[in-house]
């Protein structure tokens, strides 16, 4: 099985909308009473709000640059995942405020959806070039060393729980996915869609497996 760092491609793709923030309330899930991390999720729904400068088209996956920054995909991709069953962790409506961008030829925003990950497998931090500060003996947070140079992601073998967007214990924010999600994406056509092998995600200029040719 491969697996990918998934996200947006609005860097490398012309004409895709850029939203400058995703805002919402925070509700807390937990807290530790070691550490002091908390675990929260956005309440719906998130105010996306478009830079009125950039974008042509309405893409599957649209990118995000501030707020709640993560995987935003359009109602039809929620609803393949669905069909497929897909497994992920949660999600959370995502509306386009207006104004809309300028140059756009579609005259209404899809209905987004902000995805989450479930907990689906170990990073091998060794392997994957990370230095670790700390680990917090109650929850299990992995505190990395900000010096360390990583090059690469390298999941624990045998960890995966077979969950198809998931994170690790580096992360909730880092999402990866199977091999499964880049097939449904090729053959539903779905637009603006970054799939690096996890070999290659610390490299920022890979411009994504072209998954459409």
């Amino acid at each position: 099985m491969r697996f990918y760092c998934l996200s947006d491609n609005s860097f490398h793709r012309k004409g895709t909308p850029w939203i400058s923030g995703a805002y919402a309330g925070r509700r807390v899930l937990s807290e530790c009473q070691n550490c002091k991390v908390r675990l929260t999720e956005p309440s719906d729904p998130i105010e996306m709000r478009p830079d009125p400068e950039k974008g042509t088209f309405w893409p599957d996956c649209i990118g995000c640059g501030g707020g709640i920054m993560g995987l935003y995909v359009s109602k039809r991709v929620k609803e393949a995942f669905d069909v497929a069953l897909v497994t992920y962790g949660k999600t959370f409506q995502a509306i386009v405020e207006r104004p809309y961008p300028k140059r756009l030829k579609e005259p209404e925003a899809p209905l987004y959806f902000y995805v989450t990950g479930e907990f689906g497998a170990k990073l091998d931090f060794q392997g994957s070039g990370y230095g670790i500060k700390s680990i917090c003996p109650t929850c299990g947070h992995v505190k990395t060393d900000p010096a360390s140079t990583p090059s690469k992601y390298q999941l624990i073998e045998g960890s995966w729980n077979g969950a198809d967007i998931f994170y690790t214990d580096l992360s909730r924010t880092t999402i990866f996915c199977s091999e499964r999600i880049l097939e449904l994406a090729r053959s539903h056509r779905w637009t603006n869609f970054r799939f690096v092998p996890i070999e290659e995600g610390h490299n920022y200029a890979h411009r994504g497996v072209d998954y459409l040719s």
